[in-house]
């Protein structure tokens, strides 16, 4: 570390924990970390530890990576009649393909996927839409996946009355999870049983002047939760923050991360109900985890408007991976090349990290991590 990036940080310090560490005393504040808390890093810009597979079908436009113990599944949006494709999660062989778009009701046609609401639950496939929750059986070898022979297993009807959720999501047997717009909690839950929703956990006061109803839109994130449901990771958009949140004990624990630039002061809101976030600095922008382990993707930004010509995007680091333990401990720090991706998925024992490039379509990639 440098002189200077010494007293940048010794400055920025106390002024991020003052405004930003304000949290009760029934949760835990795990403190700010820096590039020298994780006692391991990785740099993958050279590729030398990086695997390259190719694959006999190009994923043009990923839009989801997902592991569960045996396999690897890309939701590739671009191609109509093959909207899944799953490979093997130890050698990288691709398996095969299933869903399809259209208008319903068959088991495997989809309208409208709702990116947010895909996950792994018990190594099945979780895919929702605007109107329902879907489960799959992920399970076979090659030959095994394709539109005829994938099994549906379960599915859950989305009420009417909660289609404002910005991505619903499984949370256990009888308990449905989303985000609703303007709401001051991050989550919403549906009982299944008895119809009941409840807000679950408030969002952060790092800017408390910007009105409740914005920060559903000030506290964008990205979120995933454990293997068994019990726990979320919830990685901030516009502040350099990870919150770990234990549903059981309804407590949650704060990791911040020392950026380079702090976010601007003054945060414009319209109408109190959005921010103008054009100006603002970026941070996290993907979350996965595994059984032990939760990686976010880090990338400092932030968006410049030029008049009468496109914006541009000014980046201050290589995008890289934090991945912390579910306690909240650094763990490593993952370097990524230049331009990388933004999508990556991490098998459940922590062995791989998958992911894709967005100029490379015929190939996946695989980093042994343990």
């Amino acid at each position: 570390m440098t002189k200077i990036d010494f007293l940048r940080k010794a400055i920025f310090i106390p002024f991020f924990i003052l405004t930003c560490c304000q949290v009760s005393n029934e949760n835990d504040d795990l403190g700010l970390i820096t590039d020298e808390s994780f006692p391991k890093t990785v740099n993958l810009i050279s590729n030398i530890e990086v695997d390259s597979i190719k694959i006999p079908t190009d994923l043009f436009r990923v839009n989801r990576l997902l592991s569960t113990k045996k396999h690897v599944i890309a939701y590739e949006s671009s191609k109509k009649d093959t909207l899944f494709r799953v490979f093997d999660s130890t050698t990288g062989e691709y398996l095969g393909g299933f869903g399809f778009s259209g208008q319903g009701p068959l088991d495997l046609e989809f309208e409208q996927i709702v990116q947010s609401s895909i996950s792994v639950l018990d190594d099945g496939l979780i895919v929702g839409d605007l109107k329902k929750l879907r489960k799959y059986e992920i399970s076979g070898g090659k030959n095994d996946f394709s539109t005829n022979n994938i099994k549906l297993m379960e599915s859950w009807k989305i009420p009417g009355g909660l289609l404002p959720y910005g991505g619903a999501n499984v949370l256990g047997d009888t308990l449905l999870i989303g985000r609703v717009a303007f709401s001051n909690k991050h989550f919403v839950t549906y009982n299944i049983n008895n119809n009941q929703m409840t807000d679950v956990l408030e969002f952060p006061n790092n800017r408390p002047e910007v009105p409740a109803t914005a920060s559903s839109a000030l506290y964008l994130n990205t979120y995933n939760s454990n293997i068994d449901r019990t726990k979320v990771a919830i990685a901030y958009r516009y502040f350099p923050q990870i919150r770990i949140y234990n549903f059981k004990d309804e407590k949650f624990k704060d990791i911040y991360f020392s950026p380079k630039n702090e976010q601007i002061k003054s945060i414009e809101v319209d109408q109190k109900k959005s921010i103008k976030s054009s100006s603002l600095f970026s941070y996290y922008v993907n979350i996965e985890v595994s059984d032990k382990s939760i990686y976010a993707l880090y990338s400092e930004r932030v968006r410049h408007s030029n008049q009468g010509s496109p914006s541009t995007t000014e980046y201050f680091n290589e995008p890289e991976i934090h991945r912390f333990d579910w306690n909240g401990k650094p763990k490593t720090r993952i370097i990524l090349p230049p331009n990388a991706f933004l999508y990556f998925t991490v098998t459940p024992d922590d062995s791989y990290l998958y992911f894709v490039k967005l100029e490379v379509s015929d190939y996946i990639f695989r980093y042994k991590i343990n």
